[in-house]
């Protein structure tokens, strides 16, 4: 039974199906959700995140994304108590993807990217570290997940990425680590049918 199973996992990940898979020319359109996990310095309360990327695959192996993403959070603010805050990340990443011919495909993504955090309520956010109404951020991201092809052009996706936040407004955190762990769905159009990761 054990090596069934490890067979049809194998046959999953390696098959190039004809249909399924990362080509060079592909595009994507990938909608998704999850939830955020902010450094504790920052004191925002974890919570939702959405968004959305478009891709492109350079070859079969490599490809990259834009990615727009927007979250409603709370402040636990010291001076001011609880009160909304909003979030919105925007970044460039470039993806390695272990088997482009296969049906499941793990991948690796990194790149740079920007956030922009502002209260709602008051003109303050966090006072320790963000002294302004609206503050932003240079960001580097880095991360994994795995795709699973539902069809030549439905792709399920879920994924973990680290953040780290480089603040330059003189805290004692420089650096901030974020967490975001989310899930969605892809329509691909365009490329070929995968054939040996090209």
């Amino acid at each position: 039974m054990n090596k069934k199973i490890i067979g049809l996992l194998a046959l999953l990940t390696f098959s190039s199906g004809g249909f399924a898979g990362e080509s060079a020319g592909t595009y994507s359109v990938s909608p998704f959700l999850g939830w955020t996990y902010y450094d504790e310095v920052q004191h925002l309360w974890s919570g939702p995140v959405e968004g959305m990327r478009l891709g492109y695959d350079l070859v079969g192996h490599f490809g990259v994304e834009a990615m727009f993403s927007w979250a409603q959070i709370l402040d636990s603010n010291v001076n001011y108590g609880i009160e909304p805050a909003s979030a919105i990340n925007y970044r460039l990443d470039f993806l390695y993807n272990f088997f482009p011919c296969g049906i499941v495909d793990p991948f690796l993504a990194a790149g740079p990217g920007g956030t922009r955090l502002y209260s709602n309520d008051r003109g303050v956010v966090n006072q320790e570290i963000f002294s302004a109404r609206t503050y932003d951020d240079f960001t580097v991201n880095a991360g994994g997940g795995l795709k699973w092809y539902l069809s030549r052009r439905f792709v399920m996706r879920g994924e973990v990425r680290q953040l780290w936040l480089f603040n330059d407004k003189g805290s004692d955190n420089p650096v901030l680590h974020n967490w975001e762990y989310t899930v969605g769905l892809s329509l691909q159009f365009g490329g070929k049918n995968c054939r040996n990761g090209t």
